[in-house]
């Protein structure tokens, strides 16, 4: 059978990144928009990187010099992207705070001349999140010129990373540079689903 390549298969550009509480109903195709609760992140910069490392032992023998078989050790995982528009909200979500209505008690007020102020939660009061990828622009099928090559669905995540920001003269921007790293939901269900158009199913 000769190999059939089609651009469909070859994805570009950076997609858009939602985040929402824990239990939010996930997309089930890689159209349409995302259910209520999803919050769009925003413009993001040098788009967004997902890792998955599974981890193996050896199974090894004094008779033999090739493992017998290698058993599971531990699965690590993780999202990392640099948030471009600094607001209260992902600022909260950068500390940990949570998101929309399921925000952590004291991380964010208001002063009386209106300004808001925000604060990391408490220790042990961090609130994980659902993070969601559509490589479509909010939820609607892109043109002919970019790929659409689904979705993908993180359940419960924790901000990790490094929090760093730089005020820069020039075009510098300063970003929130993040990394949400992947916990067991739950739920039981596994921490991340992909979905994928029927036309690339082969």
């Amino acid at each position: 059978m000769p190999f059939i390549s089609t651009a469909q298969r070859v994805p570009v550009g950076p997609g858009t990144l939602y985040v929402a509480p824990l239990g939010t109903t996930e997309p089930t195709s890689v159209t349409g928009q995302w259910a209520a609760g999803w919050v769009a992140v925003g413009f993001t910069d040098k788009g967004n990187d997902r890792s998955w490392k599974p981890t193996y032992q050896a199974v090894s023998v004094d008779e033999e010099l090739w493992p017998l078989r290698q058993v599971p050790d531990m699965y690590e995982g993780s999202v990392a992207f640099s948030m471009a528009e600094i607001t209260v909200q992902n600022t909260v979500l950068a500390y940990n705070g949570g998101i929309t209505t399921t925000q952590a008690a004291g991380v964010m007020g208001t002063n009386p001349d209106g300004s808001q102020w925000v604060e990391p939660p408490l220790p042990g009061a961090e609130i994980r999140v659902m993070i969601g990828w559509d490589a479509a622009f909010e939820g609607s099928a892109p043109g002919n010129t970019t790929p659409l090559l689904g979705r993908t669905i993180y359940r419960q995540c924790i901000q990790t990373g490094e929090v760093k920001g730089s005020h820069q003269k020039g075009n510098n921007k300063y970003l929130y540079t993040v990394t949400f790293s992947f916990e067991k939901p739950s739920t039981g269900l596994n921490p991340f689903r992909d979905i994928f158009p029927a036309s690339v199913a082969t």
